[in-house]
């Protein structure tokens, strides 16, 4: 879990600086992203925003799956989402001394808003693309995508839970093996 939270905030040159196991998780998170870069249900998913979203689709689509997955978390886990984010939040400052300073800084944000219980609401996934919008210096439409999105999730919602399930038996997979 730890190597999922510093794997987007960690160049290959610093990778070596983690334990195995922080490596592994690491690893993990690169899998997870790039198989969900190339599924066909995800790309199905971000061509219908892909008109309004240009080349930001993926990025959006990308929070969108977030929003779902926490806001249906209970379907898909038998731990509640709120005790999910509390553990991770524990974990994550028993051992803050392994985390680069950027994630660091990341993470002071990241448990004061929690992201990771906020992201399941409406009012987090709205949040959550402002913020991008905010943060990219390229003209978008990020801050309006979550109108779009809800247009769209009786289209959007059965391609994530078929992803969804597929993703969950590779990374079961993934890790048999690594």
């Amino acid at each position: 879990m730890l190597g999922n939270l510093v794997a987007d905030f960690t160049r290959k040159a610093k990778f070596s600086d983690f334990s195995t196991e922080v490596q592994r998780g690491i690893q993990l998170h690169h899998f997870i992203d790039d198989y969900t870069d190339r599924h066909a249900l995800v790309e199905e998913a971000k061509a219908l925003i892909r008109p309004q979203q240009g080349k930001f689709s993926g990025v959006v689509m990308d929070i969108y799956f977030d929003h779902l997955l926490g806001r249906d978390y209970h379907f898909w886990h038998r731990e509640s989402l709120a005790d999910f984010a509390k553990n991770a939040y524990l974990l994550f400052n028993s051992r803050i001394d392994e985390l680069p300073e950027t994630t660091v800084h990341m993470l002071h944000y990241m448990e004061r808003g929690n992201w990771l219980l906020h992201y399941a609401s409406l009012e987090g996934l709205q949040r959550s693309l402002k913020g991008m919008s905010n943060r990219t210096k390229y003209p978008n439409n990020m801050a309006q995508a979550a109108d779009q999105l809800q247009i769209l999730e009786g289209q959007i919602r059965p391609l994530f839970s078929a992803f969804y399930k597929e993703l969950l038996a590779v990374v079961k997979a993934w890790i048999a093996k690594n």
